[in-house]
């Protein structure tokens, strides 16, 4: 799986990106860029960078001028890093012009001694690393890790495996960076101003990313004064902290680095084998061909230093605290892929497992489908279709557990007797037509229309003087509204028992008999 970093560098007036991809334990570097920093618009500087199509696909390292920071070297009483993170702020209120809160502090243990620690801090103003991270921001890049400029290609140098104290000069235009590297950690880190007497034009000669050489006796003379910055700042971090620490060679980088007589001026006067810094072949990193005239070392390596910044914990690096990146649940393609085979691996068990629960009920059905059928054969042997054996059961139980059938009327009390007593009680001045009759064992139901609500009400009071019934009820009586009819709903409430029949004949209102009529 390959890894792609987007390192981008600013220092003094130049912006320095790259992109660099790591596929095989092997480091390619893709694209590379140099634009100028017109005062602080980093963000009108990107825009000439064109490295849109790379942005979304590469983890974002940014560095910044250690000329941003507050610099210092402190020794504590403490080892454990919390303690140390809990104190240093308390101890910084007297060595930094603002207030500590107004900053974020990043630090590094660089010894240790009299079981305490000896630190390289680190503190950068919270309103300048907003203003770096919105400019970054606002062309898609959200950098993983903000570091110092120096730092960096100094950590990656140790890191490479230089098996010998040195010192790393980054000679910029405006500026020098020194870091001292012993142990193989950095432990001392500063920046240098420079002044403009290198670039009044009769001393040098500057024309975008190049420089040429105009008077060299004069180009001696300003590094000769810049090795003197330096000694001195060395001089003042071996005596505040018993340092012992002595370089064994010095490495440049920075736009000066190309100029050889800067790099023999410089080692002429440290005593000490100078040479340019050569990140690039030390990595083992190959230069693509759209690279090759674009790319400068000397400026160039602090960026690739950068490659290492995209891990997951970095040793100076200012994205903390409420700066600190929002945390991605799959912010990488291989998170993401990881992510895929955890839930195809999660289907194939969720899958393996519905088969099995799946088998194992089907055979529990088929295991019970066939009890019920030979229970239900044994107890209904003369029942011999046999579709569904538990509702089969359920009816042939329902038949057992009902009462007996009897007979739905006694002697007395008979379909006949009721007919003819409902039509010898309504007079033939009542008109209405029967729509439906139900008699049970309990009660008789007459549903039908009428002309008029006297008519329900009569038909009501007449039926209620019949012996036979109990009750006599007008459950609905209702006008419908094409017709004019009434429509009507009596219930009739049978006796337990019917008196003795009369002997008389019965008139059912059939034609020739005189009273009631029923249509």
């Amino acid at each position: 799986m390959a890894k792609r970093v987007l390192g981008l560098d600013v220092h003094d007036d130049m912006v320095h990106v790259a992109v660099m991809e790591q596929r095989g334990g092997k480091i390619r570097i893709l694209q590379a860029a140099a634009v100028p920093l017109q005062g602080e618009d980093l963000a009108g500087a990107l825009t000439q960078v064109g490295l849109e199509k790379a942005r979304s696909r590469c983890a974002v390292v940014s560095a910044v001028s250690p000329g941003s920071c507050s610099l210092r070297n402190l020794f504590l009483p403490f080892q454990e890093q919390d303690r140390i993170a809990q104190v240093l702020p308390l101890e910084l209120e007297e060595h930094l012009l603002l207030p500590p809160e107004s900053q974020v502090i990043d630090f590094l243990q660089t010894g240790r001694r009299d079981s305490g620690s000896e630190l390289l801090v680190a503190a950068l103003e919270k309103q300048f690393l907003q203003t770096h991270l919105e400019a970054l921001q606002g062309q898609g890049l959200d950098p993983h890790t903000v570091t110092l400029h120096g730092f960096a290609l100094a950590h990656q140098l140790c890191q490479a495996g230089l098996d010998e104290d040195f010192l790393l000069l980054d000679l910029g235009l405006y500026s020098t960076t020194l870091v001292l590297c012993c142990g193989g950690q950095v432990v001392f880190l500063r920046h240098i101003p420079s002044g403009n007497k290198l670039f009044s034009g009769t001393v040098m000669a500057i024309e975008g990313a190049e420089v040429a050489v105009e008077d060299e006796q004069e180009v001696r003379a300003c590094v000769e004064q810049m090795c003197t910055g330096v000694e001195r700042s060395l001089a003042w971090y071996g005596t505040e902290n018993q340092a012992t620490c002595t370089p064994g060679r010095i490495l440049l980088s920075g736009r000066l680095a190309a100029v050889d007589c800067v790099v023999e001026a410089v080692a002429s006067c440290f005593a000490l084998p100078a040479q340019r810094c050569e990140l690039a072949a030390l990595m083992g990193a190959e230069l693509s061909a759209d690279v090759e005239d674009s790319w400068r070392p000397g400026c160039h390596d602090h960026v690739l230093a950068l490659f290492a910044g995209a891990g997951k914990k970095y040793p100076l690096n200012f994205r903390r605290q409420e700066f600190a990146p929002r945390r991605q649940l799959l912010g990488s393609r291989l998170q993401k892929i990881a992510a895929g085979l955890v839930a195809v691996a999660l289907a194939g068990v969720a899958g393996f497992m519905y088969l099995t629960e799946y088998r194992r009920l089907q055979a529990t059905y088929e295991r019970l489908d066939r009890e019920m059928r030979a229970i239900y054969h044994q107890t209904f042997p003369e029942d011999t279709r046999i579709v569904d054996p538990y509702l089969q059961m359920q009816v042939k139980l329902r038949e057992v557990q009902s009462p007996a059938t009897v007979p739905a009327f006694s002697a007395e009390k008979r379909v006949l007797r009721i007919l003819a007593d409902i039509s010898g009680r309504i007079p033939e001045t009542i008109t209405f037509h029967v729509s439906r009759m139900v008699i049970d064992q309990e009660t008789v139901r007459i549903k039908g229309v009428t002309n008029a609500f006297n008519n329900v009400d009569a038909i009501k009071n007449r039926l209620g003087s019949s012996p036979l019934y109990d009750q006599v009820e007008i459950l609905a009586a209702t006008v419908e509204k094409d017709s004019g009819m009434v429509r009507f709903d009596i219930r009739l409430t049978l006796r337990s028992t019917f008196p003795p029949a009369p002997s008389v004949a019965v008139n059912l209102g059939l034609p020739g008999n005189t009273p009631g009529r029923a249509e």
